[in-house]
Parts: C-alpha cells; structure tokens; sequence
C-alpha cells in the first residue's frame, strides 16, 4: 500500500481533477481509446509440434479471436499494439521465458512497423487434463532492497519448494502484485528466485511494480511489461479459466479502476467461455475490502477497492467466479454478492519488517487445490507447518476483563469456530473486531519497526473470544473450514 501524500506537487492538481471526474462517473467509458484511421495485421499459426491447434484463442489486448482448424488466426490491430498473446488452452503446458516466467506471448514493440506482422506460438501436450491442479497466489513480495530478497530467497522460496513436493502434478503460482518496491532492479532477482521453484509463475501488476514518475496511466506499466509481458490476460488449466487484471489505474498516484481497453478485452475474452464455467481472477487492489468497517469508517478509500467494480460483476454474472487479491498486508475471506473475495496476507508481511502482517496474519501466501470446478483454499505461513492456521493468547481489554482470544486469520462466515475449556466444556466464541497485540508490541510507536517507522498495527475481524476464569486450566480453540477440515490451537493458563 502506498501512504504518500496525494498532492504531491502542484502538478497534481490537473490528475486529481482526472481522478475525480472517474470517481464521479466510474461507470462512464471515460477512457475509451479513439480507433486510429491505420490497421495493422497480425497474423500466425499456433501448433503443438507439428500439428495445428483449433480453437485456441489469440488477442492484442482488446480483440480476440480463435484458430482455425489449420492452426490459423488473423488479428487487425491499431499501430502501437505492444502485445499479442495466447489463452494457453486446457491440457497444454504454460510456455516458459526459460526462466520459469510465463511466455505466452509475442512481444512486438521492436518489430519494425509494417502493415503485416507474424507472430507464430509452440505449445506442448501436457501429460495430465489438470482437471486436478494446484496454484499458489504470491501476495506482495514487496522488496525494498537486497536484505528483503535475501529472506524472500531464504524463507519463501524453500517453503513453497516443500509445498509443491507434496502436491500433484499441475501446478503453477502468481506473483499477485507489489512483486517489488518501487525498485525495479530487484526484478531480476525475483525471477530467479521464482523460477527456481520448477513451476510456471503467471504475475499481477501491483502500485509499486509501476515506474511511479510517469504522470499518466498508459506510461506507468513498461518496465514491468519488459519483464513479464502484457499487464492482462487469461489462461486455463483444467475446468478453469483464469483472468488477470490490471486494476491499478496510475496518475501520479493511484486508485482501483478498470479502464475502457480491459473492459472491452475482458467482454471479448468471455464471449468464448461457456456460461456457468469457473473464472478465478486475480487483481493486485481487492474488488472489494472491509477494512473500512474495521476502522470504523462509513466507505472505503478508492485506493483498496476497484471504483467500477460493478462493470466487471456485470459481465461475469453468468459464471461462478472467485476474486483473489492482496495489496492490504491482511487477511480477509467474505462474498460481495453472489462473488466470493479473498484478499490474501502478504509474503513480506509488514513490509519484512517482521514475520507477520498489520493484522497479525503469518507472513505465507495462499494455497488453492482445485478438482474439476471445485477449490479448497488453505493459507500456508512461511516456515510453519499447514495446521497452523490461528494464534491463540491471553488478552486484557480496557475493563481489565481477560479473555483466551484467537487470531484466526483465513476464517470466513462459513467457518465454525468453538472453545473447549479443560478438554470438555465447549463454548461458542464471540466474534469481535480489534488488534492482535502481538502486533502492538512490534509496530506501535514512533521509532518502531525501525526499519519501516510507518508501518502499524492494523484493526481486524477475525478474533475470537471467551471470557477466562480461575477455574480453567487450558483452553482449546477448535476451528473447522467450509471444507471439513479441523485446526486447532491451545492456550495454557
């Protein structure tokens, strides 16, 4: 999350004004681009081998089209067009940069202008329908400097390498966005890190992987293009379709909006998806957050939600999708609606200046098991086994009433959550918002963490309670997920 002062400078005054006519009208085509009097031809063939693949789908970031029987596809394009990609197809493995970066796509900014461009694609058979499959959503590796990668290299990285040696054969991660901190010469670094992980590694863009001097939104994303291709896009494994999004509209600052080019892509994009399919779609800023409630305001700032989200809920009302997001440094699991949001803690946690985040979240990433259209999501925390999943602590409140409180960070409305109190008496636990004090004591103060002084301890709706007395010995906190699965926590007292 980026804490800088809006007005920066005079300058601003002339984005804001911008900012504010798409806060004021989010739902207006505001962006919508003017079609230039030039075309451009793309075309290619996409094979597997020597054989042509039909149906596989091809676009240039707003039209979209689908191989003939022959392999075929042609595209016109407006002169400029930086990227065309690939939806990799179910059953075909995810073409790699040979450094374990997605490469599903042409990159056409040093081609020579012309009014025909060939852009040809190679996949290869997977050895499993993926139908069956696993995927990691890496949530705001955010480094700063060469101590921050170190830990991400030391710490991340082997947990997720032991993480994949326990699960099947189709897998692949996401770097969800913030992959750095404003320093671009770090992305070198994750890339090698990721790609050692022997699993493709698809990445969100994030407000710090922009070149944060350019004043307009169409100039902020190449660096991160030069590393890892177009800023959206899908893909599909098994009974799924993916979609990436670029909801980090830059002006000089920044605010959660889908601009006109997505929107048309995106409508594009789904017009050769069944009805009723599985979308999974990431985003760096969440669709939708309640740290608002949390600290107890009446609405959320428009820098942690997408503005217009209502466009996209729209266009996908006939599926059964699944937001997954970071950006916030917490956790949260709740529906807007008919969709389900998860905003997923951070890698770094407070910025690596602990080991867990604001709300007390493990620094970990999220682990999703996928069967056909099904998904069992679970939260891994760097270094700790996968039962760990709450912190459970004796707590005062400003009364000077004690409780056995219960952090329980991927907890969602359809979690159970129960006390036993000296392995019998079972309670139910009041749910309340508040602080975990663990982060109190590593974040409150002027000079702490050292490191970064800004960072907080931040307000949170998933603790649990009950109130203690002297005839309790041990308390157990026992909560099952909406999949069955039982973790449990204790507190000695």
């Amino acid at each position: 999350m980026n804490r800088r002062n809006f007005l920066r400078s005079l300058s601003a005054i002339a984005l804001l004004t911008t900012a504010e006519n798409i806060i004021a009208r989010p739902y207006r085509d505001l962006l919508k681009t003017r079609i230039s009097q030039d075309c451009v031809r793309i075309s290619g063939v996409v094979k597997a081998g020597n054989s042509p693949l039909r149906g596989v789908v091809v676009s240039d970031g707003i039209s979209c089209t689908a191989t003939k029987a022959d392999g075929s596809y042609s595209l016109i394009t407006q002169p400029g067009t930086r990227f065309v990609f690939i939806s990799v197809p179910t059953g075909y493995s995810v073409p790699l940069s040979g450094k374990g970066i997605a490469f599903f796509y042409k990159d056409l900014l040093n081609i020579s202008p012309a009014d025909d461009i060939r852009a040809d694609f190679s996949l290869s058979k997977s050895g499993s329908d993926g139908v069956k499959h696993v995927f990691y959503n890496f949530a705001d590796p955010q480094m700063i400097d060469d101590a921050d990668m170190d830990r991400f290299a030391n710490e991340t990285i082997p947990d997720l390498k032991q993480e994949i040696s326990h699960n099947g054969e189709v897998q692949f991660g996401v770097g969800c966005g913030d992959i750095v901190f404003n320093r671009h010469r770090l992305f070198p670094g994750y890339v090698q890190n990721v790609g050692s992980s022997g699993i493709p590694f698809f990445q969100v863009v994030g407000n710090h992987d922009v070149i944060d001097h350019a004043k307009v939104n169409e100039e902020a994303w190449g660096v991160f293009c030069d590393y890892f291709g177009p800023e959206y896009y899908s893909f599909n494994v098994g009974d799924v379709h993916y979609i990436v999004l670029n909801d980090v509209f830059w002006f000089g600052d920044y605010m959660g909006y889908i601009d006109y080019r997505q929107l048309t892509w995106l409508k594009n994009d789904l017009s050769f998806i069944e009805k009723g399919r599985r979308l999974v779609i990431f985003s760096h800023i969440p669709f939708y957050t309640r740290q608002h409630l949390n600290e107890g305001r009446n609405s959320p700032s428009r820098n942690v939600i997408v503005t217009n989200r209502e466009l996209i809920y729209d266009l996908v009302r006939d599926y059964e999708v699944t937001f997954i997001s970071g950006h916030m440094h917490e956790s949260d699991y709740f529906t807007e609606g008919r969709n389900e949001i998860h905003v997923t803690g951070a890698v770094c946690g407070a910025w690596w200046t602990a080991d867990v985040c604001s709300d007390g979240t493990p620094n970990g990433y999220g682990v999703y098991e996928v069967n056909g259209s099904e998904i069992k999501r679970r939260y891994k925390a760097t270094g700790r086994d996968a039962s760990y999943q709450m912190r459970v602590y004796k707590d005062t409140d400003d009364s000077g009433a004690q409780y056995a409180t219960a952090n329980i960070w991927a907890v969602s409305d359809k979690w159970d959550i129960s006390a036993f109190v000296n392995g019998s008496d079972k309670m139910k636990m009041e749910k309340f918002t508040g602080v975990d004090p663990q982060t109190t004591g590593l974040f409150l103060g002027d000079k702490i963490p050292e490191k970064h002084s800004w960072v907080e301890p931040g307000r949170n709706s998933h603790l649990f309670r009950i109130p203690l007395n002297k005839e309790m010995r041990f308390v157990t906190v026992e909560a099952t997920d909406e999949y069955g699965r039982i973790y449990t926590g204790r507190l000695d007292l």
